[in-house]
């Protein structure tokens, strides 16, 4: 009912009301903010959201390239005497493992050795050159992991000759041992 009411009561003053118009100053008002939003472009919000987001990533790849010079500057601080800490701790390593190599292969020497076991500690010496090489070329913790592989050659080596000596040496006991 109420509606109905008011239906009538604009349509008996319809001249009244028609009659009533908006002061100037607020049609210039508006009328300005219609055009300054025209020229600031804000009838195009994805360009604020495209430049904005453009920024951002712009902004994060400048701090990343900040951060990855700093770190790449720290770990050469830090890296180079743990580098030569681990270098000498290999010498160490490498000359017990290398002596202890020449002085099996010196006792193998007395016996017949195949030609074989010649290829193979050949071949163990050539990877060990390789791996030596690949220590020059290596970086950060990847060269602990040659000088690993290094160390577990000589070990293999070392191991391979005991074994093969051990063998030797009990055969020839055995022998020895039926010529009494």
């Amino acid at each position: 009912m109420n509606r109905d009411r008011l239906e009538e009561f604009i349509t008996a003053n319809k001249e009244q009301l028609n009659t009533k118009t908006a002061p100037d100053e607020l049609w210039g008002k508006i009328n300005d903010e219609l055009d300054s939003s025209k020229t600031t472009g804000s009838s195009n919000p994805w360009k604020k959201v495209s430049i904005i987001l453009f920024l951002i990533v712009a902004l994060l790849f400048v701090l990343i390239w900040i951060r990855s010079d700093s770190e790449t500057e720290d770990e050469s601080r830090t890296l180079q005497p743990l580098e030569f800490a681990e270098l000498d701790d290999f010498k160490e390593t490498e000359h017990y493992y290398l002596s202890s190599i020449n002085v099996s292969y010196d006792k193998l020497k007395q016996f017949d050795v195949d030609a074989t076991l010649e290829k193979d500690l050949s071949l163990l010496d050539e990877n060990s050159q390789e791996l030596l090489e690949e220590y020059k070329l290596a970086q950060g913790a990847y060269k602990e992991q040659v000088l690993r592989a290094l160390i577990q050659n000589y070990k293999t080596k070392l191991q391979i000759l005991e074994n093969v000596l051990y063998s030797h040496e009990t055969k020839n006991i055995e022998l020895s041992e039926k010529a009494f």
